[in-house]
């Protein structure tokens, strides 16, 4: 583990996930045989996500919420699984105990929720997706759950002991208005934690889809609503460290997790990416027949090196933020 100093305070550690697939794709990935820079082999896609960036935001956030609704009954086929996997390293860093007021903030089907409930925290979820907030309402109805914007959150000030965002701060046009929410709905002394996912090139789940799209002929601009955010912005360390410096918080610390998720084959992979989100999902799914089908096919080559007689490994890597409101 490294720990470095940035200029404006808070301490970043880096955990090095432990993984020789992820090693090797910081340094290079495979294409046509070839070792290129990973993040050259994805960036058609992350272009169709930055287009025209921050001139509807509004649309966007309804494109989302109505996205996460229709992908609420299937987001556990894969991505939910895979998210499920940092429940507990947020609640830790939040300090979530018995007792605890607890926020969960883009809670989908309300894992993060459910799992303070355990510790004996009286949480409350919000979601700007009805459908996953009725998932959630489905799954813990001990729970109270809300439609919501992270961004404008219906709560009086220190409300709460411990705010968790799991995988929402890369969703959103605003990142700083919501951060500045979470620390206005928290009391002093409370703690905020934060996840998004790594860069492609480490995150190889979601890699190796961008990559087969980026190797394929033919796809065109899948018309994503403009104002969205770039996805991977907190990928760095520095960045996402500020942004919760900025909002006022302190003793701020970021840390990479890493582990591996298994499918048993691509078939599993691709329908469950498509199952379990929202933009990927749409630059393929606004393809036609025949570009669908050569994507497939690519993904099948991209995804060879993960593969074993126990299906397909693919390393999976994270940033988690965490602060304190003084």
């Amino acid at each position: 583990m490294s720990v470095r100093k940035l200029a404006d305070g808070p301490r970043v550690l880096s955990r090095l996930v432990p993984s020789e697939r992820v090693r090797e794709h910081q340094e290079g990935a495979r294409f046509g045989g070839m070792a290129k820079p990973a993040h050259l082999l994805v960036g058609r896609v992350l272009g169709f996500w930055r287009m025209n960036a921050g001139s509807d935001p509004a649309g966007f956030k309804a494109f989302e919420a109505e996205g996460w609704t229709r992908k609420a009954a299937t987001y556990d086929r894969l991505t939910g699984r895979t998210t499920a996997r940092l429940v507990e390293p947020l609640l830790d860093a939040a300090g979530v105990q018995s007792g605890s007021r607890l926020l969960d903030v883009a809670c989908g089907p309300g894992r993060c929720a459910g799992a303070g409930a355990a510790r004996g925290a009286v949480s409350l979820g919000v979601d700007a997706a009805e459908g996953m907030v009725a998932v959630a309402r489905a799954r813990y109805p001990e729970i109270e759950f809300r439609r919501a914007d992270a961004e404008r959150l219906p709560f009086a000030d220190a409300s709460f002991d411990a705010v968790v965002a799991g995988f929402v701060i890369n969703h959103l046009p605003r990142p700083e208005g919501a951060l500045a929410e979470f620390v206005r709905v928290l009391r002093p002394g409370g703690r905020v934690a934060v996840t998004v996912w790594d860069r492609p090139e480490r995150m190889r789940l979601l890699g190796v889809l961008a990559e087969a799209v980026e190797r394929t002929e033919g796809v065109r601009d899948p018309g994503l609503p403009s104002g969205g955010p770039d996805a991977f912005r907190f990928a760095d360390e520095a960045a996402f460290a500020a942004l919760l410096s900025g909002a006022g918080l302190d003793a701020v610390q970021v840390r990479s997790i890493g582990f591996e998720e298994r499918v048993a084959d691509t078939g599993e992979l691709w329908d469950g990416m498509l199952a379990g989100s929202v933009r990927t999902a749409a630059v393929i799914e606004r393809q036609s027949k025949e570009v669908r089908r050569r994507i497939r096919a690519e993904l099948e080559d991209v995804v060879a090196p993960y593969r074993s007689d126990d299906g397909i490994t693919l390393p999976v890597s994270a940033k988690l933020a965490s602060g304190r409101r003084p």
